[in-house]
């Protein structure tokens, strides 16, 4: 999935900076860093979901870049919320594509997006441990 043009100026216009390419770069789309927090909802089978504030290393039309406390699996599905200028923030479905991990307690996901995602459909899929409505509240 790409982001539509507009949402992804809209987003990074929110002070970015241009990185650079080379020949060696594979990547799909050209990437900008971004510098902002973020929330990230992550979930797993037997596990309450986790909600976690992250930073938004990196930004293109069909991924991202994160700094996490935790390693995510290759393959994990999680959601983002990406910052707009509105403030409200749009929800996205990513798949993480690479991680490395920068210390102990921090690792940088690089991620596919994969679906948009409306705050009213965030539930725990597998075993709710919250109300939708709770969960909702927690990351609207």
């Amino acid at each position: 999935m790409q982001l539509p043009a507009d949402l992804f100026e809209e987003i990074a216009g929110c002070t970015v900076t241009a990185s650079g390419t080379d020949a060696k770069d594979r990547r799909r789309s050209h990437r900008f860093s971004l510098s902002a927090s973020s929330l990230l909802v992550r979930f797993r089978q037997d596990q309450p979901p986790l909600i976690a504030q992250v930073q938004i290393r990196e930004l293109s039309s069909n991924g991202i870049a994160v700094i996490h406390a935790e390693r995510l699996w290759l393959d994990e599905e999680f959601l983002v919320r990406l910052p707009t200028s509105a403030g409200k923030g749009v929800w996205v479905q990513c798949r993480t594509t690479r991680w490395q991990p920068l210390a102990s307690q921090s690792h940088m996901i690089g991620a596919d997006f994969v679906a948009f995602v409306e705050a009213s459909d965030i539930v725990d899929p597998i075993e709710p441990t919250h109300d939708s409505a709770t969960l909702v509240e927690m990351v609207a």
